[in-house]
């Protein structure tokens, strides 16, 4: 091995004696830290006053280093990477690294410490400072008798950051036995007798019989430090299972309760509502609401909605006491009180268990402040609060709902007056008609030209008979056209909408549903005209009830089925029914904005489902 310079007594860097008045935290054997930020400068305190050496090993995952240059000590004092440098100021001596610096094949950074006289690395502090945020490190490792040798500590990478563990292992066979180990090959140069080497030319050899001794005692040394960290581990294992095991049931639980919730509140949005109070309409329910909140205001008035200990004393006075309690219980109901009637202001449908968990947790909070007193919601009142809001949340879906129903019933009124009008304008252009072609007739019955009266006489059994059409669809309700429409562009070729009109012309209807609101008109694949039209919708939608794209409103007559699936019912059900069908919509306007789109619109997507939006 290459001579070294002359040794001198590691002292701890200057910066100790400033942050030491900060923070410094001690570490025991085989403990595991963060390192500290920024840069790092280590030091070492002897209080034996020998001289020692300070050494790094630069290792990988193998715990070897990669060559000679990994390996920092007197005789090279600098990692050829620069992020590892031995100073040798007799004011600062120790060890700089620069841990941003440290090759990507470097696992770990070996802090070890060599002696020529054996016993002499008792009593030794190590510290470790970073430039950044972070406490003073400091290891004083113990059991190091009878060695030349110790790693103290080793920086390691973990999760792409730096973490310190303090080690503590010694070596009998000084600083060549501690490079051989982690892969040094170490030249024998006990005959060398140059100048420089602070214990002269050669090297004893130790007897083997004190060597064996000192390795068996280091080796029982490790294995007692060993059981006990392995007893210590079993025991931090047994309760971390322990916590695991509670911790995953609350989670089980806690995600049970969380999929029920999510459930019934995706459900409410989309307007299915399950009432915990099912009542005939929102009339019965404003009147079970004011009888609930006479007997919330009574529970008030009695003083029964808060509970509190009794027997507290202010100044050894109980009277004092209890007024002190009476009033702290006051303020606790009011606050309570004006939580409980934010959330019925504010609760929704979707919202409601928000709101009961809200209102509970305000419950919780108050136990806790008024713990000292016994002061508490008393249960009764709580659950009549929490009825309060489940009541508030039926009354609304019954009255959203009695909206809902009003409004269809106004477009059901509005629809049959359009196709009352309808009728009625028709019947009066055919009695119009009629009323000609009989003036006509009764002038040709002056002369003798049979034929052309025979011709207006026919005209005039057409019109009775659209007259007899026109008459028994006023006089019948469930008479109409059933139409089957798509619009491919707007909802997709695998959508249609299955409805029924009154209207004298079913197209009339069918243009209105293709208004502004819809980007393409809609197709007619079939109108079906049928004196029980009611009936044959009703057997159509029955058909592909699955298939519903709106299962909560089903006014909404849209399906998710093809127009070649409607046609094979229609088929089944009586053919009769079905005179033209058209099975591929024409859909004129969708294909020609898809096929002539250019450049950018065709970026933008034109699929089945129509338009798409492209992402920016």
């Amino acid at each position: 091995m290459p001579r070294r310079c002359r040794g001198v007594r590691a002292l701890p860097h200057p910066e100790y004696g400033r942050r030491m008045s900060e923070q410094v935290l001690s570490l025991a054997a085989g403990q595991n830290v963060v390192a500290p930020s920024g840069l790092w400068n280590v030091g070492l305190e002897v209080r034996s006053g020998c001289d020692v050496d300070l050494c790094a090993l630069l290792v990988g995952e193998d715990s070897k280093v990669a060559g000679d240059d990994d390996f920092v000590f007197y005789n090279a004092p600098h990692h050829v990477s620069g992020a590892v440098t031995l100073t040798d100021d007799p004011t600062a001596a120790g060890l700089r690294i620069d841990p941003g610096a440290v090759p990507a094949g470097v696992a770990r950074i070996v802090i070890a410490v060599t002696v020529e006289v054996k016993g002499s690395l008792t009593g030794m502090d190590v510290r470790l400072q970073g430039t950044g945020a972070g406490p003073v490190l400091a290891f004083a490792p113990v059991q190091l008798d009878g060695v030349t040798a110790a790693v103290l500590l080793e920086m390691y990478r973990r999760a792409g950051s730096w973490k310190v563990r303090a080690v503590g292992q010694g070596w009998a066979t000084g600083l060549a036995g501690l490079a051989t180990d982690y892969g040094i090959a170490v030249d024998d140069d006990s005959g060398d007798d140059e100048p420089g080497s602070p214990h002269g030319a050669g090297t004893q050899r130790e007897p083997d019989a004190r060597r064996v001794a000192g390795d068996d005692q280091q080796v029982s040394a490790d294995r007692a430090a060993l059981a006990g960290d392995l007893s210590r581990l079993a025991a931090q294992r047994a309760a971390l299972s322990a916590e695991l095991f509670s911790l995953t049931k609350r989670v089980r639980d806690a995600r049970a309760e969380l999929v029920q919730t999510d459930e019934l509140a995706l459900l409410q949005e989309v307007g299915y509502y399950q009432f915990s109070h099912p009542l005939d309409d929102a009339v019965a329910y404003r009147e079970r609401l004011e009888a609930l909140r006479s007997r919330i205001k009574a529970a008030i008035r009695d003083k029964v909605a808060v509970r509190s200990r009794p027997g507290w004393m202010v100044n050894g006075s109980v009277k004092e006491g209890a007024a002190l309690v009476r009033d702290f219980g006051a303020l606790m109901l009011r606050a309570y009180n004006v939580e409980a009637d934010n959330c019925v202001r504010t609760v929704r449908p979707h919202s409601i268990e928000p709101g009961i968990k809200r209102l509970d947790r305000t419950r919780d909070a108050i136990l806790k402040l008024g713990a000292s007193m016994g002061i508490t919601i008393d249960d009764d009142y709580h659950e009549m609060r929490v009825r309060e809001l489940r009541l508030t949340t039926d009354f609304l879906a019954k009255t959203a709902q009695e909206k809902e129903e009003t409004r269809a019933e106004r477009e059901r009124l509005r629809e049959e007056a359009k196709a009352l009008a309808e009728l009625q304008r028709e019947e009066a252009k055919l009695l119009k008609e009629r009323s000609h072609y009989e003036t006509a007739l009764a002038r040709l019955l002056e002369g003798d030209d049979v034929e052309a009266q025979e011709q207006v006489r026919q005209q005039i059994r057409e019109i009775d008979s659209s007259l007899a059409g026109v008459r028994e669809r006023e006089a019948n309700t469930r008479a109409g056209f059933v139409y089957v429409i798509s619009n491919p562009g707007a909802f997709g070729e695998v959508m249609v909408k299955i409805g029924m009109t009154r209207r004298y012309d079913p197209m009339d209807r069918v243009r209105e549903l293709g208004n502004a609101s819809v980007p393409f008109r809609f197709d007619v694949h079939a109108l079906i005209f049928s004196k029980d039209a009611l009936g044959l919708e009703a057997t159509l939608h029955r058909a592909f009830d699955a298939q519903r794209v709106n299962r909560v409103n089903l006014r909404r007559e849209f399906f998710y089925v093809s127009p070649a699936a409607v046609r094979e019912v229609l088929v089944e059900i009586g053919r009769d029914h079905l005179l033209e069908y058209k099975d591929t919509a024409e859909a004129l306007e969708w294909r020609q904005s898809r096929d002539g789109a250019g450049p950018d619109r065709t970026a933008a997507g034109f699929g089945r489902a129509g338009v798409q939006l492209r992402r920016q």
